[in-house]
């Protein structure tokens, strides 16, 4: 639903505390998410928060957010829920930050907000009462993976990013479907697609052997792959929930049914030297300033080898490439992390060269070379 918003080009923006109502609503166009749609958020915490901000003004930061919500409304279950899925960005602090001290800042809240209640019935005491706001420890430091698997557990999707998002290029150059596409495909396809396996089920065969039912999550939609024993013995260690991979198999469909995949290969995205001959492509961009760049031709300078090195450039509105006549690198993962942290995630990917021996053919796009 999402990817299908982007290609339309509504933007979806997470829930925000100090902007979403109860449900989802349309801001300018784009579509924002509703608070109770955030996992164990109910109406009654939502209503609560839209309400004191409409009383008041926009919640200044944690200590705020929690002094004017009743305490009975916001317990340690829904704020957590909240700061996961993101609603919390716009408030001082980290997601991880914020997970830490729910407990204080909970306890805080709950004090200011009955101090408060007191302040009203004897107003005229002209009693201070002091309040000291918890302090964040030092910054946990979730990864970005992290960050994005607690959101979609709380909200269903990825909204803020997507864990594929720096293996965005690689997979347009090595698939030649998407999850989505595939309801266009025939029966007995060789199909290549990469993903997320989000879930995964094993059982035994009428043979005795483990074979597994997983799914596969790509920017379009999921697909069901179907890995028998054969495949599931040779790759079962890279078959995990999480594991960004390359899938190869064929298509099988169903009158009625979604087209499955039943699985021959299963590459770990990272690993996809080992299997095939690769390029490395470094994208230019506008934004792309003669700093970066410089710094970016240095960490070439690191990892000196024989792997072709190609510039991927817009001229006349399309994309071309360009190979470098100076650099040739051996790739490495590291080095990939290295250029994407300097030309962002999809300033650097790999494209393919061909395929060595033993490894399947990938099958290609009609425009797999010219995008």
């Amino acid at each position: 639903i999402l990817e299908e918003c982007r290609r339309m080009g509504i933007e979806v923006l997470p829930p925000h505390v100090d902007e979403s109502k109860i449900d989802f609503t349309v801001v300018d166009n784009k579509i924002r998410f509703g608070l109770k749609a955030v996992k164990n958020v109910g109406e009654g915490p939502s209503d609560a928060i839209v309400k004191a901000r409409a009383a008041g003004e926009p919640f200044k930061d944690m200590a705020d957010l929690t002094s004017r919500i009743e305490p009975r409304l916001l317990n340690r279950r829904t704020l957590e829920s909240l700061i996961l899925a993101g609603a919390c960005d716009s408030l001082e602090g980290t997601r991880a930050q914020k997970k830490e001290t729910v407990e204080a800042f909970l306890e805080f809240g709950q004090k200011v907000y009955q101090q408060d209640s007191t302040e009203d019935l004897f107003a005229g005491s002209g009693v201070a009462i002091e309040r000291v706001a918890p302090k964040f420890p030092p910054d946990p430091n979730w990864s970005k993976s992290e960050i994005l698997t607690l959101e979609k557990e709380m909200l269903g999707f990825y909204v803020s990013g997507h864990p594929l998002d720096k293996y965005r290029d690689t997979l347009n150059s090595f698939a030649s479907s998407t999850a989505g596409g595939l309801e266009t495909s025939v029966d007995g396809r060789e199909v290549t697609v990469g993903g997320i396996l989000s879930t995964i089920k094993t059982m035994t065969d009428k043979k005795g052997n483990l074979m597994a039912f997983a799914t596969l999550e790509d920017f379009t939609g999921t697909v069901e792959l179907i890995l028998f024993s054969k495949c599931y013995e040779k790759y079962s260690e890279d078959i995990k929930i999480d594991q960004m991979v390359l899938v190869n198999g064929r298509v099988s469909t169903r009158e009625g049914e979604a087209p499955k995949i039943l699985g021959s290969e299963v590459l770990p995205l990272d690993k996809l030297t080992e299997r095939y001959d690769c390029q490395l492509v470094i994208k230019l961009d506008a934004d792309t300033t003669d700093n970066r760049l410089n710094d970016a031709l240095a960490v070439l300078e690191e990892y000196r080898g024989k792997v072709p090195v190609l510039i991927a450039a817009r001229q006349n509105g399309s994309e071309v490439y360009i190979k470098s006549r100076k650099y040739a690198i051996n790739i490495d993962f590291a080095l990939l992390n290295k250029l994407k942290d300097l030309l962002g995630d999809n300033g650097a990917y790999l494209r393919p060269l061909g395929t060595k021996p033993g490894a399947p053919e990938i099958p290609r796009k009609n425009h797999w070379q010219k995008r």
